[in-house]
């Protein structure tokens, strides 16, 4: 999911790393399912993408 949205938005890995703080090692190793990496860096990589996960988590939370 993660290299489907950056290739969308035209992003490198080099660029998701700057943007998120991320190395582009952690960055190719999550695309490639190579590691589990904690969701604190999941949540610096989709909010570098654009993507603020902990307000999606509230919006799922007022849904149920």
């Amino acid at each position: 999911m993660i290299r489907q949205i950056r290739t969308e938005k035209k992003m490198t890995q080099l660029e998701l790393s700057a943007d998120s703080g991320i190395s582009m090692s952690t960055i190719r190793a999550v695309e490639e399912g190579r590691t589990d990496v904690a969701i604190a860096k999941i949540d610096y990589i989709f909010y570098a993408l654009g993507y603020d996960l902990e307000a999606i988590r509230m919006d799922i939370g007022d849904e149920e």
